[in-house]
């Protein structure tokens, strides 16, 4: 969890993220742009931010559970590589 995260990477792991957990565009863009001020540095930073977006945003409880599933997923030392494209590419 505390693998450190690269800048360059930081854009491709959220994008892959939001995508695989289907957070739909008004709650991706708020995550995005709490990135942007906050910038996750590890993968547990990149889990919180997700996180934050399922406690602090109006999000429906289909939609949530999607997102709590994925973030968990990338949290799991089993199944993180299966979410994260870092891992995904050089494994």
């Amino acid at each position: 969890m505390e693998q450190e995260i690269s800048p360059q990477d930081r854009v491709m792991i959220l994008a892959a993220l939001i995508k695989k957990s289907g957070l739909p565009p008004i709650q991706a863009r708020a995550v995005q742009q709490r990135a942007l001020q906050e910038p996750p540095r590890n993968n547990y930073d990149m889990m919180q931010l997700m996180t934050w977006g399922t406690s602090h945003l109006d999000m429906e409880p289909v939609a949530l559970r999607r997102v709590r599933h994925v973030t968990e997923a990338f949290a799991h030392e089993t199944t993180h590589a299966r979410i994260c494209p870092v891992c995904r590419r050089s494994g």
